[in-house]
């Protein structure tokens, strides 16, 4: 099998050992980290593009759910379970509006008024009160009621018969919901939530949760998922509403959301949740999220948690339809040596950086060795939140290119450097507007590696890894350039 050396000899030039080698004395050098790594979301429980995938391979919603969820069983809701949800849409809202599109009522306390398709009910929140006042077209403003109630709720005759003229939490301005609309004065402003049934709820969540034009299985998957998890996500802090609309709980969509496949996947799933130990267990907390790259974690390992027996780490396999399955482009962070002592929060100390793993392949640790010796460690589910990663499923590597700046024609060129052990590194060498790849393997638990070329023109070398380029340095010819070239990176 040839080896590096005879593959840069024949890609590049012959090689020549007797031969005197261009001295390093004055060479340059670039060196980069990388945060590099897999998936989108926090890799506990169901990676929904995994799930997709599943169903591809013909898996049902419940070989997903029990595959996800280790030892769950998927049988019918607690009986005594909610039958409808107060979600909210928004808060801190001054004033909150509704328009009908359906005739309705509107009712603060014991009064109420009539709507009519195009009005508005205006609500605001005045002093200690909350004034709801509808506004009708050609005629004069009245306002609801004069009492203290604090609530004001609309009524629609017609399901989904009014919509928000805001933005909410998730859903846009002109959004039409099922169920009633309640204005709610909390903290001197106005907060909007929505009581729709159970099973109403799950259909502006599910096809903004997942991508309607998955699998059936996927989208029945998720639909068990999003049940599960709304019965465990019950708000106990507030009196006043039970789930937020936003990733806070899921995302809630209203009725713009829905989708037919979606409506079919809930219907074919109704009442069906995630329990643990058999079908009177309790109702798992069924964790959700996009793409895991390759494998799940499990709930200590990124929370730090008490370990659930059914939020084990087990392989996804089937996720490459997601575009994060392997960080491209921007999602990947590079650095140079000082930029990531920053980042760390080691600036004036930092001299390298290591991660450390679960066996999962998700990071716990970033450690660092900082100059004078010791190490400090940052753990890596606050590193994600801080530089905003995309998982916690990443490894810190290193990439470095050594080169002499000068050399005189017919000499041998030593590049070396170190670059890291997985994933392919290539080095790209442009040398007479000739450009040439070179698969760079390398050596050593330090991922040392080293080519070489004999000097006839000035060139370029960098290094190139996932289609990003690296660190980089260019050899001058004495010949043409005797000039000494600084360091680039």
């Amino acid at each position: 099998m040839r080896n590096a050396r005879s593959i840069i000899s024949t890609a590049l030039c012959a090689l020549v050992a007797t031969s005197v080698w261009a001295t390093a004395a004055q060479a340059r050098s670039g060196a980069q980290y990388r945060i590099e790594g897999r998936g989108w979301g926090h890799g506990i429980g169901m990676s929904q593009y995994g799930a997709a995938g599943y169903a591809a391979k013909g898996w049902t919603s419940e070989q997903i759910i029990r595959h996800y969820y280790s030892g769950t069983v998927v049988a019918p809701r607690p009986a005594n379970g909610p039958s409808t949800l107060r979600v909210l849409l928004q808060s801190y809202l001054a004033p909150a509006r509704i328009q009908m599109t359906s005739p309705g009522i509107v009712s603060q306390g014991v009064s109420s008024l009539e709507l009519q398709p195009g009005d508005i009910v205006e609500m605001r929140s005045i002093g200690a009160f909350l004034v709801a006042t509808r506004v009708r077209a050609g005629a004069e403003n009245q306002i609801v009621s004069a009492a203290t109630a604090d609530d004001a709720t609309i009524v629609p005759a017609v399901d989904g018969g009014a919509k928000i003229l805001f933005n909410a939490d998730h859903a846009r301005a002109g959004t039409s919901f099922r169920g009633t609309l309640t204005a709610h004065r909390f903290e001197r402003k106005v907060s909007i939530f929505n009581t729709v049934p159970f099973e109403s709820y799950l259909r502006g969540v599910v096809p903004d949760e997942s991508i309607p034009s998955w699998p059936a299985a996927a989208l029945e998957a998720q639909s068990i998922a999003a049940r599960s998890y709304a019965l465990r996500s019950l708000r106990t802090d507030f009196n006043w509403f039970d789930v937020y609309s936003d990733t806070r709980s899921q995302v809630y969509g209203g009725m713009n959301a829905e989708e037919a496949t979606t409506d079919a996947a809930i219907a074919a799933t109704a009442n069906l949740v995630a329990r643990v130990g058999g079908p009177d267990g309790e109702v798992a907390q069924t964790f959700f999220f996009s793409t895991s790259g390759g494998r799940t974690a499990a709930n200590e390992h990124v929370w730090g948690s008490t370990p659930y027996p059914y939020l084990r780490s087990v392989p996804s396999p089937y996720e490459h339809a997601s575009k994060y399955f392997v960080w491209r482009g921007a999602d990947v962070r590079k650095y140079t040596p000082m930029g990531l002592g920053s980042a760390l929060g080691y600036a004036k100390t930092f001299r390298s950086a290591t991660t450390t793993v679960h066996p999962s392949g998700y990071a716990d640790d970033v450690v660092v060795a900082l100059r004078g010796g010791g190490t400090a460690r940052v753990d890596a589910s606050a590193l994600q939140a801080k530089l905003g990663l995309r998982s916690s499923f990443f490894r810190i590597s290193y990439m470095s290119i050594i080169a002499p700046d000068v050399a005189a024609p017919g000499q041998l060129v030593k590049l070396s450097g170190r670059i890291p052990p997985g994933g392919a590194t290539y080095m790209r060498f442009t040398r007479n507007g000739t450009t040439k790849m070179l698969r760079l393997k390398p050596v050593g638990p330090l991922g040392a590696w080293v080519v070489r070329t004999r000097m006839s023109t000035d060139f370029n070398a960098a290094l190139v890894r996932q289609g990003m380029i690296g660190p980089r340095v260019t050899v001058r010819s004495t010949a043409a350039a005797p000039l000494r070239l600084r360091r680039t990176r």
